[in-house]
């Protein structure tokens, strides 16, 4: 009965395990993970579709999602309702003092997968650091021999350009900027992305179709000038005939000349 309690959640839907997690409370962590419903708990999410891994991760508990890991390691794969995993949030907190939640992520092999997952947006952990201009976490992720450097959101941008597009210090700014350059970054390199064959089908439909419809327009539209061009052409002979016979339907050619 105790354990049906782990997995009640809060007006946030967070349970015991998710506040443990987060307050880094290792003896209650530990606890709460043998129970009976543990395993059950540490997979359920509060209404922003965190973990207590993720909270674990955000508040930089090492030893905390260490003992979740052990338990449920599949636990890392899940993201909340922002599409992020564990290092998504392991990289928002700029204290340079917290890193080991990161650095626990990136010196195990098993987690390289998350290294480059993008979020909802299409931003990878290093896109968040570029937003956020964390120097701290950025010397240890763009060292990591696994990590695309050159990953592009949904809106075509690298961590150079989103870096280059915040309103902070432009000698913070630059500072930044420059050791991304140093990695091989460069402005705005991806300037469309590639159809599959399908794709590339469904455009040159369209272009015809546009071009048929075009010429179709064009076509009425030189019957029409052609039709104006006969008629006209017909009332001015018929005009010509009849003034030249100086025909009474006709003006004369004195208030022609007037």
């Amino acid at each position: 009965m105790g354990d049906l309690i782990l997995k009640e959640g809060d007006e946030m839907g967070c349970t015991p395990l998710h506040h443990a997690a987060k307050m880094g409370c290792l003896p209650a962590v530990k606890l709460f993970m043998k129970l009976t419903n543990g395993r059950e708990a540490a997979y359920m999410k509060d209404k922003k579709g965190n973990t207590a891994l993720h909270l674990a991760a955000a508040s930089n508990h090492k030893d905390t999602m260490a003992e979740i890991m052990k338990r449920c390691p599949e636990c890392s794969e899940l993201v909340n309702k922002k599409g992020w995993n564990i290092l998504h949030c392991a990289v928002q907190n700029d204290d340079p003092q917290f890193r080991q939640a990161m650095d626990t992520i990136l010196k195990k092999n098993a987690f390289s997968n998350l290294l480059n997952e993008k979020d909802e947006q299409g931003n990878t952990p290093l896109h968040h650091i570029a937003i956020s201009l964390n120097k701290h976490r950025l010397h240890d992720l763009i060292h990591h021999p696994r990590v695309d450097k050159m990953a592009f959101n949904k809106d075509n941008h690298n961590a150079l350009d989103l870096a280059s597009a915040t309103k902070t210090f432009a000698v913070r700014k630059n500072r930044f900027k420059t050791r991304l350059q140093k990695h091989g970054l460069r402005l705005g390199i991806r300037i469309c992305t590639h159809l599959n064959d399908d794709e590339e089908e469904d455009e040159e439909n369209k272009k015809d179709v546009s071009s048929i419809s075009k010429f179709e327009k064009a076509t009425d539209a030189n019957l029409i000038v052609a039709t104006l061009i006969a008629t006209v052409d017909k009332l001015c002979t018929t005009i010509k005939e009849k003034y030249d016979r100086n025909d009474s339907s006709c003006p004369s050619r004195t208030s022609f000349g007037r």
